[in-house]
């Protein structure tokens, strides 16, 4: 098993990386070929193809990467493998932040930051935090209060967004229903630049304290005891995947899978320890949701498939055959 993870670790990731990117970039409703980014290739629109393909590529990495290493930190803050950014309500709160933003007709820029995102994140960070008090006044069952709160909050957010629909206008319906799908529609640095600084942010504080998320890991009463502050630790980690999460939603629709299957897929391995689960997660995260966005793509050329349908079709199968191996086992 040692030698197996140290491959995982070292080589494959990257390669895997580089082969996905390439095929990416080669496919779509247009095929286009490598050398169309040369300077002196005609014609013109091949260029822009490929160009506005790779900013996609790098918000769907991006996108694949926040909302797999979210998924792996709250997965141990948790003590739960079936935690996501979408099991305790952070996809779900956001994306009704960033639906009655849109329905509202809230628009305003603030420099890279517009009103769909922060009406997102206000609204996943104060449902988290309000979640989080709550479920500290049951201190004997803290973990499942919090939990099957944000589980009530998925279905209350996803009812309210129903009315939302409901009351709006045929063409915002529209819009909404497909952003609401998964969609990657990012087509220039402006645009990816939001998603680029949320990632760097969350991951220096993800990396700084995977230390006490290591020994969090084992059990809160051993954390307490090793001095890690436990309170502190959490609110820290449920603020930054917050506003990670919402970021993503707000940029690419709701993608649901992504940061269940990967780090799950990755402690199989044996792979405990957060610094190299985090690295990992980044990796493997990005080039699922790259190459679930290529095969979005491709699939019903020249049509395109909501990527987030597509995500929870292929992470639902792999959930359920990881379900049946480890019933087999036991």
């Amino acid at each position: 098993m040692k030698k197996y993870s140290a491959l995982l670790f070292s080589i494959f990731p990257y390669v895997l990386l580089l082969v996905i990117i390439l095929i990416s970039l080669r496919l779509g409703t247009v095929n286009v070929p490598f050398r169309a980014v040369l300077p002196d290739h005609e014609p013109d629109f091949e260029r822009i193809i490929f160009w506005q393909r790779f900013y996609r590529i790098s918000a769907a990495f991006l996108a694949g990467a926040i909302l797999s290493i979210c998924g792996a930190v709250l997965q141990t803050l948790f003590h739960n493998p079936l935690v996501s950014p979408y099991t305790i309500g952070i996809s779900g709160t956001a994306s009704l932040g960033a639906t009655l933003a849109h329905i509202l007709g809230w628009t305003w820029h603030w420099g890279f930051v517009n009103s769909l995102q922060f009406s997102a994140f206000l609204f996943a960070l104060l449902c988290l935090m309000g979640m989080l008090a709550f479920a500290r006044r049951r201190r004997s069952d803290f973990l499942l209060h919090f939990i099957l709160v944000g589980i009530v909050l998925n279905i209350l957010s996803g009812s309210l967004i129903l009315f939302l629909r409901y009351i709006s206008d045929p063409y915002e319906y529209m819009v909404v229903d497909r952003w609401l799908m998964g969609s990657i529609q990012v087509l220039d640095f402006s645009s990816l630049l939001p998603l680029l600084l949320v990632f760097l942010v969350t991951l220096i504080y993800f990396s700084y304290s995977h230390i006490p998320l290591d020994i969090l890991a084992y059990g809160e009463e051993i954390a307490r005891t090793r001095g890690v502050d436990v309170y502190r630790l959490q609110k820290g980690c449920i603020f930054f995947s917050a506003l990670a999460v919402s970021i993503v939603v707000a940029t690419c629709g709701i993608i649901g899978f992504v940061g269940l299957i990967i780090p799950h897929l990755i402690k199989l391995t044996g792979i405990i320890h957060h610094r190299s689960l985090l690295h990992l997660s980044i990796v493997y995260g990005g080039c699922f949701l790259v190459a679930a966005d290529t095969l979005s793509r491709t699939i019903l050329s020249p049509v395109e498939l909501p990527v987030g349908i597509l995500t929870s079709i292929i992470g639902g199968v792999i959930f359920f055959v990881i379900l049946l191996n480890s019933r087999e086992r036991g």
